[in-house]
C-alpha cells in the first residue's frame, strides 16, 4: 500500500533558503499479521494531477528516501503524529515555488525490491493514518518547513533632468 500526500509550499518564494523540513502523519493503525516487520519512509511522488489521484499514479513513485531514515513497525504510532525529519534530499525537493508531492513507501521490502511471502491465509502488512480529507477534518497530515528569505535589497531610483 501508497499513500500520496501533496502540500501547496508556493508561498515560500524562489528566494527562500529551506533549512529544515519534518513531514507528520497522524498513524490510526498498522497490521503485520506474518511478523514481516516492515517499516515505512517517505519518497518523491510524481501524480498525473495536483487536484485528484488515479491508478497510475501508484507507480509514479521515487526509490530516494526523503528522509535516510524509516520508521520500523515497532514504532509506528496509532495513537499520535508519526515524524518523518527530511535530510538534504527531502529538504531540496520541496518545490518552493508550487506543490510539493511526497508519498510514502514500504522501504524493506517494496523499494528493496525484495518479495516477502506471506505465510498465512489472511497475510497482511500496512500502516494506516488520516489522510486531508479525513471526515472529521482534523489531525490532517502536516508539513512544516523551516525557512529564511534573503533580506531586502535596498531601492534606489535614479531621476534624470
Amino acid at each position: 500500500i501508497r499513500s500520496i500526500f501533496l502540500f501547496d509550499t508556493s508561498s515560500l518564494t524562489s528566494g527562500a533558503t529551506i533549512s529544515a523540513t519534518i513531514l507528520s502523519l497522524l498513524g490510526t493503525g498498522k497490521t503485520d499479521t506474518d511478523n514481516k516487520s516492515p517499516n515505512i519512509d517517505i519518497y518523491t511522488t510524481t501524480p498525473v494531477s495536483n487536484t485528484s489521484l488515479s491508478a497510475g499514479d501508484y507507480a509514479q513513485f521515487g526509490t530516494t528516501s526523503q528522509t535516510g531514515s524509516p520508521i520500523a513497525y515497532a514504532d509506528w504510532s496509532t495513537t499520535g503524529y508519526n515524524v518523518f525529519t527530511f535530510d538534504a534530499t527531502g529538504i531540496g525537493n520541496i518545490s518552493k515555488t508550487g506543490i510539493s508531492t511526497f508519498g510514502t513507501r514500504n522501504a524493506n521490502y517494496d523499494v528493496a525490491g525484495v518479495e516477502s511471502e506471506m505465510t498465512t491465509s489472511n497475510g497482511l502488512a500496512e500502516f494506516s493514518c488520516r489522510y486531508s480529507d479525513y471526515i472529521w477534518g482534523s489531525n490532517k497530515p502536516k508539513l512544516v518547513v523551516t525557512f529564511s528569505l534573503p533580506p531586502a535589497q535596498a531601492g534606489f531610483l535614479f531621476l534624470m533632468i
